[in-house]
């Protein structure tokens, strides 16, 4: 899966991967529409 940011690579530091990690801890996954 993607996670977007407008963060640019340079200035992606440890406090943006922890939001990154973060926001996909909290995703719904549906594996063909089955709740998990």
């Amino acid at each position: 899966e993607y996670y977007a940011t407008p963060t640019y690579w340079p200035d992606f530091d440890k406090e943006e991967l922890y939001r990154a990690l973060l926001e996909y801890s909290r995703r719904e996954r549906r594996f063909g529409l089955v709740k998990a």
